[in-house]
């Protein structure tokens, strides 16, 4: 679990997204990303039009709000198949990080989706005002990196 204390400097509440969205481990810079936005789905892509409204955390004018975000210790992802082969899903480490990027995207007004428009995607990616993204050390956030050993559960 990670956490963080997002501040509002504005005169207006300042809304969030709250959860993570995507999770990459970039292994040759041993860097754990963290989007909390939808601006890497491809808008015509069929995720685009089949995403769920994100939690979202309000953080009130000239104040500051905690946010929690659960990482798990290892995610699948698809990895190529060899010479033409399918696809196939392989298990990844996310323990081992040095640094640590997180996008957080967010507006001055709530989300309200609208169906019959654009995709919920497009929605949420004009909606979205701004983002911030932090980097951080492992040891900058408390974070002491570990191996899973061989067996044990995720």
């Amino acid at each position: 679990m990670l956490h963080y204390q997002l501040r509002n400097p504005s005169d207006r509440t300042l809304h969030s997204y709250a959860r993570v969205r995507r999770i990459r481990m970039d292994e040759a810079h041993r860097t754990l990303e963290l989007s909390l936005d939808d601006s890497h789905i491809d808008p015509n892509s069929i995720l685009d039009t089949h995403l769920q409204v994100p939690p979202f955390l309000p953080v009130g004018a000239h104040e500051t709000a905690g946010l929690e975000l659960r990482v798990p210790r290892r995610i699948s992802k698809l990895a190529k198949g060899e010479r033409g082969a399918a696809p196939k899903m392989q298990l990844q480490d996310l323990t081992g990080f040095q640094t640590i990027a997180l996008k957080i995207a967010y507006s001055d007004t709530p989300f309200y989706y609208k169906p019959g428009r654009e995709s919920i995607g497009q929605q949420l990616r004009a909606w979205a005002k701004g983002r911030v993204e932090l980097t951080h050390s492992a040891e900058e956030i408390g974070w002491r990196p570990h191996q899973i050993p061989p067996g044990s559960a995720p």
